[in-house]
């Protein structure tokens, strides 16, 4: 007889074939293992599809159920470990929301994107989740984005000013701070400035724009602010 070996965190079980699983002798579908969740749970984090169809034929609320303390859905693993398909067959199977949130409050949008796994959040916004998510450190799919240089994809995860969720900077003040090289931060700063973003706001210490570029010695991208703000080139007085 054959089955799956699924090993998380150095646990090791099995997902048994339908007829083990439905026997008095094959384990339990439903038993959590610690916090790394059910069988369900194993077989979305390597992308056994099959077995997942198999559990769900028998106890179709599985399909909604959260580990016990992280709270992660089937969504949240297939999208953290890349399972493109997988994430569209839990929606067609059922699972029922796609902005679903764990106990950090990281949606399947942010968990694909804090990974690199941008064919997962391509898929993710073509079935219509929700952009303007954040987690509970503030972090957001355009925070990603950025760190990632992912710029093609900004204009797809940033949501509008006015409807964005609270994070420590704006985007042109996050990609001036971050640690990406000055030719990529001056790509980025382009594109967002091309997008609409302002660059004359000034940070919660009254800081422009082109002073964070010459304190982080990012220079080409303070030359191009002199373009765009030449009258915030300078440190603006106290207030």
């Amino acid at each position: 007889m054959s089955c799956i070996n699924c090993t998380v965190n150095a646990r090791t079980f099995f997902i048994q074939p339908v007829y083990m699983c439905a026997s008095e002798f094959g384990f339990p579908i439903d038993v959590h293992i610690g916090d790394t969740g059910t069988p369900i749970h194993a077989a979305a984090r390597v992308g056994d599809m099959t077995s997942i169809d198999i559990m769900v034929s028998l106890d179709k609320s599985l399909l909604q159920q959260k580990t016990s303390t992280t709270k992660k859905s089937l969504l949240h693993f297939a999208a953290r470990n890349n399972h493109v398909r997988m994430c569209t067959m839990l929606l067609e199977m059922g699972f029922d929301d796609v902005n679903v949130r764990d106990a950090s409050r990281m949606t399947p949008l942010i968990e694909a994107s804090s990974q690199g796994h941008w064919a997962i959040v391509a898929e993710l916004l073509s079935l219509g989740c929700d952009t303007n998510v954040a987690s509970v450190d503030m972090k957001t799919p355009w925070i990603h984005c950025i760190e990632q240089q992912q710029i093609s994809l900004l204009e797809k995860v940033l949501p509008p000013k006015q409807s964005r969720c609270q994070t420590y900077s704006t985007p042109l003040q996050f990609a001036v701070l971050s640690a990406l090289d000055d030719d990529t931060t001056l790509a980025v700063v382009e594109k967002l400035i091309g997008m609409g973003e302002d660059p004359t706001v000034l940070t919660g210490i009254h800081q422009s724009l082109f002073v964070l570029c010459t304190n982080r010695m990012k220079l080409k991208c303070a030359a191009a602010l002199k373009v765009h703000t030449p009258n915030l080139l300078e440190e603006p007085p106290t207030l």
